[in-house]
């Protein structure tokens, strides 16, 4: 979705309307705009100080589901000391390539391309398939970004 695409609701079709959080979602508490279909209760957040979406507008249980599977996905890239234990508190730069590598074996995982694999674009399933792989092949940051090296060096092979 490009930087002038309004977003539709999947459920009812109809464009999404830009809006203040406080407007209508979170009861006067603001937490920046969003996109949303107020009669469908379907909404998503924007990047800071942009009209983007984060992901696909979604509904409750969507949202509910992204949490959950943001909850064990991030681990992947928030807790870096199994990955990197000489470093006490990792930089944003390191956070930032720990998820762009956690992100590229979720993918992998799923079977789908890195340019789709996003939790704020899934469906209730896909997160149920994140949550189900994740909590079955319990991987960390270090497996993680040793399965990237070792995708790093296929490719130089090839």
């Amino acid at each position: 979705m490009n930087a002038l695409s309004i977003p539709t609701c999947p459920t009812c079709n109809a464009p999404a309307e830009f809006l203040p959080t406080s407007e209508r979602i979170y009861r006067g508490r603001d937490y920046g705009p969003l996109w949303a279909c107020v009669p469908c209760d379907t909404y998503v957040g924007v990047h800071e100080g942009t009209r983007i979406p984060k992901g696909t507008l979604a509904t409750k249980p969507m949202r509910e589901a992204r949490k959950t599977a943001h909850i064990v996905f991030d681990e992947l890239w928030l807790e870096l000391s199994s990955a990197y234990p000489d470093i006490a508190r990792p930089n944003a730069h390191l956070r930032s390539i720990a998820r762009k590598r956690a992100y590229a074996w979720l993918a992998a995982q799923l079977g789908i391309s890195v340019d789709d694999c996003h939790i704020g674009m899934f469906d209730v399933v896909r997160c149920a398939d994140v949550v189900q792989i994740i909590t079955e092949r319990k991987p960390t940051s270090a497996t993680v970004r040793e399965w990237f090296k070792s995708q790093q060096g296929q490719a130089a092979e090839s």
